[in-house]
């Protein structure tokens, strides 16, 4: 654990310059979900849509996203309202690598009952650019060990991956994300549910 510490140290301090960040990024997400499991996936679908912002200063960036739409298209089960909140904590130690706390909270409701599950942990990002520097390529991976539910089974420990594109055209202070995103909840002794889609945001620039 120490070694671990003085690791995590040594990259802070010598992070070059390039690694911060500052000012306020904002912007429209789609995501277009999917529902199912390992053996029958894509049962229940929808599109999502809501609003990110982020606050960046230094190497620390502080930000949440909220999402909200339905699942449904299966004749044999109810069709759901979904809520998805996601908030996260950064610190950038490299200019392609950020690590921090996550937090997750997805709320899904029928005309017969309301459930929620409450997810903490820890993630990171790698990204590089591609070929050049607005389009950029990244990685991010998270896992949940902290959980709480409302009106549902346990959890185990719930995971997200997410692989995509960012381009910043420069006719415009924008930039444009394309990625796909797959959330796994983890259900102990029962089946794990896998919530999966691709994402689009498009936000400010920020610098």
């Amino acid at each position: 654990m120490r070694a671990a510490r003085v690791l995590v140290l040594a990259l802070l301090i010598g992070a070059p310059l390039a690694a911060q960040e500052r000012g306020v990024r904002a912007g429209a997400v789609a995501y277009f979900a999917s529902l199912g499991s390992a053996s029958q996936k894509g049962y229940q679908s929808g599109t999502w849509v809501g609003l990110e912002g982020q606050v960046a200063k230094g190497r620390l960036a502080l930000g949440v996203r909220g999402l909200r739409g339905t699942l449904g298209g299966d004749p044999v089960r109810e069709d759901r309202d979904a809520r998805q909140t996601d908030a996260w904590l950064t610190v950038r130690i490299q200019p392609w690598l950020q690590i921090g706390a996550r937090g997750k909270a997805v709320a899904v409701s029928t005309s017969l009952a309301n459930s929620v599950w409450r997810m903490y942990g820890a993630g990171a990002s790698f990204s590089s650019a591609i070929g050049t520097p607005r389009l950029r390529g990244w990685a991010d991976v998270a896992v949940y060990p902290i959980t709480a539910v409302v009106a549902s089974q346990n959890l185990g420990t719930p995971r997200s991956a997410e692989v995509g594109l960012a381009y910043r055209p420069s006719s415009a202070p924008v930039e444009f994300r394309f990625s796909y995103l797959l959330q796994t909840i983890d259900f102990k002794g029962a089946l794990d549910q896998r919530l999966g889609g691709l994402l689009l945001v498009v936000r400010s620039a920020g610098r």
